[in-house]
C-alpha cells in the first residue's frame, strides 16, 4: 500500500511539477535549544528539530486531517508512514533545499526579482481570500471583487521572499543538472508523399523553410513558427522521426513517415547530455521524469555525499527522527455535508478501475 496523498513522494521533482504551491517555511530558522537540537548543518545553516517540527506541520498537517476524516485511526497512518519512510524523505527534501540553494549562490545563479514580487502579491491576494471564506454570507470567495490582500509584516514579507528564492534557485539547479540528448530541428508535416517531394524539391531549389512551412504544413504547433520546435529531448516524438532526427545529415532535408503523415525534417543540431534550458522545458518534456531519475539524481547524490565527506554538510546521528510526533489535529472534523440533491457515492466508487 502506498503512503496515502501522492504529494508526499518528496524526490525533488514534486518540487519541480508543484513549485508554487508548496509550502514552505515562512519563518526564520530555529535558535538551538536543548529541546530542538540541531538536525543538521550546511556551512553555518542550521536546522533544528524545531524547524523540522514545522516542516513536518505544513507538509502532512491537512493530509493527517483528511485521512482521519476519512476514518483511518492514528496508528494505522503511524505504520504506514513508518513503512514509506517519511519522515527521512521530508528530512532529506530539506537537506536537497539548503545544499542546492547554497550551490546555487555559489554558481552564480539569479532569480527573477519581478517574478518573486509577483508571487509574493499572488500569496497576499491568497491569504486574503482565505480570510474572506468565514464571513458569513461570502460563498465562493474566488472572483469575489474588492477582497483585500492580506497585510504582511516587514520580517513575515523577507521570509516569504527568501523562500520563493530558494525555490526558484533549486528548480534552476534541477534544470541546470537534469541533461538528455537532444536535437534541434525543424519539420513541415504533410498528409501525403506527393505533397513532400513537392516540399523537398522546393527546399533543395533554395526556397525559403519557414515560409514553405508557413504554406505546407498542417501542424499548428510548429507552421507558424517557422517549422521549429527549438531543442527538444529523447523520448518526445515518434520513433520515426527521432531517428532521423539522430541519425540524418546536418542541414540536409529529409522524408519521414509517422502516424502523423510525412515530414519534411532538416536537423540543424544535436548534443548528447545537453542540460535543459530552464524549468519550464523540463515541465514540458513527456521524458523528464526519466532524464531526471539518470542524470540529476545521481548527480545530486555524488554533491551529496561529498559535501558531508568534506564537513560541508554535518547530520547529527543523535537525533532520533523516527520518535517525533506526526502533527495530528487535536480534534477531527466532520466531513462536509454532500449538498442536497447529490447521489450519494462509496469509497469504493471513487477508486480507479484496474487497468486491463
Amino acid at each position: 500500500m502506498k503512503w496515502f496523498p501522492t504529494q508526499i513522494v518528496v524526490l525533488l521533482l514534486g518540487l519541480v511539477l508543484l513549485a508554487g504551491c508548496g509550502a514552505g517555511a515562512n519563518t526564520p530558522a530555529a535558535t538551538p535549544t536543548p529541546d530542538s537540537p540541531v538536525l543538521f548543518s550546511i556551512n553555518d545553516t542550521v536546522v533544528t528539530r524545531a524547524d523540522f517540527e514545522q516542516r513536518l506541520e505544513e507538509t502532512l498537517g491537512p493530509i493527517l486531517t483528511q485521512m482521519r476524516m476519512q476514518g483511518q485511526s492514528e496508528e494505522e497512518i503511524v505504520a504506514l508512514a513508518d513503512e514509506q519512510n517519511v519522515r527521512q524523505s521530508i528530512l532529506d527534501e530539506m537537506i536537497q533545499q539548503e545544499l542546492l540553494t547554497r550551490i546555487a549562490r555559489e554558481e552564480g545563479l539569479g532569480v527573477d526579482a519581478a517574478e518573486i514580487d509577483a508571487q509574493i502579491e499572488q500569496r497576499k491576494q491568497f491569504t486574503g481570500m482565505e480570510g474572506m471564506a468565514g464571513i458569513e454570507g461570502v460563498e465562493g470567495v474566488e472572483g469575489v471583487e474588492g477582497v483585500e490582500a492580506a497585510e504582511m509584516t516587514a520580517d513575515e514579507e523577507a521570509a516569504l521572499r527568501e523562500e520563493l528564492t530558494q525555490q526558484q534557485l533549486v528548480l534552476q539547479m534541477v534544470a541546470k543538472h537534469t541533461t538528455a540528448d537532444m536535437f534541434n530541428s525543424r519539420h513541415i508535416l504533410v498528409e501525403n508523399e506527393e505533397t513532400a517531394n513537392e516540399v523537398l524539391e522546393k527546399l533543395e531549389a533554395g526556397e525559403d523553410f519557414a515560409e514553405l512551412a508557413a504554406e505546407y504544413s498542417t501542424d499548428p504547433g510548429s507552421k507558424d513558427t517557422g517549422g521549429a520546435y527549438g531543442w527538444v529531448a529523447r523520448g518526445n516524438f515518434v520513433p520515426e522521426y527521432e531517428e532521423a532526427a539522430f541519425t540524418a545529415e546536418l542541414n540536409t532535408p529529409v522524408i519521414v513517415q509517422s502516424q502523423f503523415g510525412f515530414h519534411v525534417i532538416i536537423v540543424e543540431e544535436r548534443q548528447e547530455d545537453r542540460p535543459y534550458d530552464d524549468i519550464e522545458q523540463l515541465r514540458q518534456s513527456g521524458s523528464a521524469q526519466q532524464h531526471f531519475e539518470e542524470t540529476f539524481l545521481p548527480w545530486y547524490e555524488s554533491i551529496r555525499q561529498a559535501a558531508e565527506e568534506d564537513g560541508t554538510l554535518v547530520i547529527n546521528a543523535d537525533v532520533d527522527i523516527a520518535s517525533i510526533p506526526l502533527p495530528f489535529p487535536a480534534e477531527v472534523p466532520a466531513m462536509p455535508a454532500m449538498p442536497e440533491g447529490m447521489p450519494d457515492v462509496t469509497i469504493e466508487e471513487l477508486e480507479p478501475t484496474p487497468a486491463q
